[in-house]
């Protein structure tokens, strides 16, 4: 009985995300955080993030080219979007083709909010459940249109078994589950 349910919740967590096998170049915008998290928390959430980005991306196993991400920063210092948090369709085509890539990429972690659940003796049990909001763009610069384009909403959770207040449940591994569901469902919708 263990085991299946080590098997399921296995299963239930494995990444629907598959590299690409799409030939083209990328621009992957700085993520843009107005999240107002704390440090630790979205410092996980990057690397949810750079996970999931480096399964739809492998390095040696797909044929897509990503610009030099530190290159694209600098040139986002010197040329600015109007609106950082959210991009327009033509900024994001003119830097495709000012930086000379096939496609955009924008990632903004937007609001995220935390509630804390349980109950508490000697031991008891708890819950923190994390609201995440990120705005998630891609764009296809040669054919000036949209690949995805949404205010992206998901909840990540964390549960814990305390005894005396020690043992937790973890608001930075709640924020870092809703941000992995929000890039799952975001690099699954396009090669």
């Amino acid at each position: 009985f263990v085991i299946l349910m080590l098997v399921c919740a296995t299963a239930a967590q494995a990444s629907r995300i598959k590299a690409s096998t799409g030939d083209y170049s990328l621009a992957i915008l700085p993520v843009v955080n107005i999240s107002g998290v704390e440090p630790r928390a979205m410092e996980a959430a990057g690397n949810a993030i750079e996970d999931a980005l480096s399964k739809k991306y492998p390095r040696k196993k797909t044929n897509v080219k990503i610009l030099d991400r530190d290159f694209v920063s600098r040139y986002m210092e010197f040329n600015p979007f109007e609106n950082e948090e959210a991009p327009t369709l033509s900024e994001m085509v003119r830097l495709g083709q000012e930086l000379g890539a096939d496609r955009v990429m924008h990632i903004g972690m937007m609001a995220a909010n935390d509630k804390e659940s349980g109950f508490m003796v000697v031991v008891g049990s708890g819950t923190v459940k994390a609201n995440v909001t990120m705005k998630l763009k891609m764009v296809d610069v040669k054919n000036c249109k949209y690949l995805f384009n949404d205010n992206t909403v998901t909840k990540g959770s964390s549960s814990s078994v305390n005894f005396w207040r020690i043992g937790a449940p973890s608001k930075i591994r709640a924020v870092k589950k809703g941000v992995a569901e929000a890039m799952e469902r975001f690099l699954i919708s396009f090669d």
